[in-house]
């Protein structure tokens, strides 16, 4: 007999990550600026480890070129994190050229994760609306299904619901290993003006020799007018623009998840409450 059983038990998500974008590169200033703001979440991300590129250029022709200094490292990203005991990541934070993302990988609730991610997003973004302005606020969900028994005895109705427009009708008649992706666009009006992307892709894979069903779900309001303003962008805090489209991208998730998955995976993990 076949079952799936979500990785956390109550709750199948192994990873949420929080998103902001803006559309011109950061130059290395920018991003000198910004990992100097690490003492402000350094009781939370004690770890920082930097991503540094080296720029040069090749000349192609019959003279050879003449011979220059080596080329110095620039800093190219920076990321803040912290360890689990077992040496994975529970939490990080990452900056790079176009986006930061924190993410957490210690699951509990929305309401608690949401509020400790506000917190490490907030001194980064008062710099990062003056310099360039949010044009995009992302979430991402990674749900992981452990199947017991092999992986040809996995069928998609053990997981999915039959008809669900998120997947196509072929992968129900599927054995063992399928992958499906797709993504659509819906214009909103609130909390502010913006075009939402919704990705949702199915993997059903084997991992050593352990049948695993990941579903990553990604979300990304895509701003009429990118946001400049970081007072109305982080206050107050549970009124913010921020926290408002997060709340809603948090909304939309759950709204397909329930349409993705079948009535006994939903009961399993709750999905009918609060997360």
């Amino acid at each position: 007999m076949v079952t799936v059983v979500p990785i956390a038990d109550r709750h199948a998500i192994k990873t949420v990550s929080f998103a902001l974008e803006w559309r011109d590169p950061l130059q290395e200033d920018i991003l000198t600026l910004l990992m100097a703001l690490h003492p402000r979440v350094r009781d939370k991300l004690p770890r920082v480890l930097k991503q540094e590129e080296i720029l040069f250029n090749v000349v192609v022709g019959p003279v050879e070129p003449e011979r220059q200094a080596p080329a110095k490292p620039r800093l190219a990203g920076v990321m803040f994190d912290a360890l689990q005991p077992n040496g994975q990541q529970a939490w990080a934070l990452v900056v790079r050229k176009n986006f930061l993302v924190v993410s957490c990988h210690i699951y509990t609730r929305w309401n608690d994760i949401w509020r400790e991610a506000l917190e490490l997003l907030t001194p980064f973004v008062p710099i990062l609306a003056k310099e360039r302005g949010i044009s995009a606020i992302g979430l991402q969900y990674i749900d992981q299904f452990r199947v017991t028994g092999a992986c040809d005895q996995f069928r998609a109705s053990h997981l999915l619901r039959e008809g669900s427009r998120f997947v196509p009708a072929h992968v129900f008649e599927l054995e063992g290993l399928w992958n499906s992706h797709h993504g659509f666009f819906k214009q909103l009006a609130a909390p502010t003006a913006h075009r939402r992307l919704d990705n949702v892709n199915v993997d059903v894979v084997d991992v050593n020799n352990e049948c695993l069903i990941q579903i990553t779900t990604a979300h990304r309001a895509l701003l009429d007018s990118p946001a400049t303003d970081e007072s109305s962008l982080l206050e107050p805090a549970d009124g913010s623009r921020l926290h408002h489209h997060m709340v809603e991208l948090h909304k939309a998730n759950k709204k397909l998840l329930g349409e993705l998955l079948n009535d006994t995976v939903c009961e399993r993990i709750g999905l009918g409450g609060q997360q």
